[in-house]
């Protein structure tokens, strides 16, 4: 259970994300019911668990998040959009999908700006989050990421390192955010919950802040 003791303005920043390959409907109901207690922006699931969220989060300000070639991007294109489009079926409010990293490190910027466009297509309208693993990118990758995000009218380009070693997600927020705002929102996605550091990234200019919730 998230640890967190906070006023509903910050709370209201927090994208819960619970995506064990052990979840069971148990565990999903109660990542739905400490999402409603801390009344978290977005319940971020995987799709076979959207259904299930958005029937106990119905009436709730809590959106449902659907991860989309979650964990590693390396999915097709059309078989992402094909993820989008069953989530959004079953009731999904917004979208993080996991960037293809290779296109991105081998310079093929056309195709990863292609297939962002056809992910925001199949979103209709709704919110679409990029998420890129900043640890495994070369200085300056992580600009070039948001500005194809913004090329691709994609909503977020969310940074979501598995480890914070040699990641300083505070300095990359507030340098991208200096760049693009008004153009594109940031989300810091960190593998351990830090109340401290949720603070840091939000004065940085983060709109998002996304924790782990492990099911018990």
């Amino acid at each position: 259970m998230v640890d967190f003791n906070n006023p509903l303005p910050l709370a209201r920043h927090l994208d819960m994300t619970v995506a064990e390959a052990s979840l069971a409907a148990a565990h999903i109901e109660r990542a739905c019911e400490e999402a409603l207690t801390l009344q978290a922006a977005a319940l971020c699931v995987p799709g076979a668990w959207v259904a299930r969220a958005r029937a106990r989060l119905e009436e709730a300000p809590v959106k449902v998040c659907a991860l989309i070639s979650f964990p590693l991007g390396l999915m097709t294109a059309d078989v992402k959009r094909y993820e989008i489009e069953a989530a959004l079926d079953e009731g999904a409010q917004e979208f993080e999908v996991t960037a293809n990293h290779a296109l991105l490190l081998d310079g093929q910027e056309r195709a990863l700006v292609r297939e962002l466009r056809d992910l925001v297509e199949a979103a209709e309208e709704h919110p679409l989050k990029v998420a890129i693993r900043p640890e495994l990118l070369a200085p300056g990758d992580t600009t070039r990421a948001a500005h194809l995000c913004v090329e691709a009218e994609a909503a977020c380009l969310a940074l979501a390192p598995e480890t914070l070693t040699g990641v300083n997600l505070v300095e990359e927020i507030r340098r991208l955010q200096e760049i693009y705002s008004g153009s594109l929102f940031f989300k810091a996605a960190l593998p351990t919950a830090n109340r401290g550091l949720v603070m840091d990234l939000l004065a940085a200019g983060a709109m998002r802040v996304g924790i782990r919730y492990s099911p018990s």
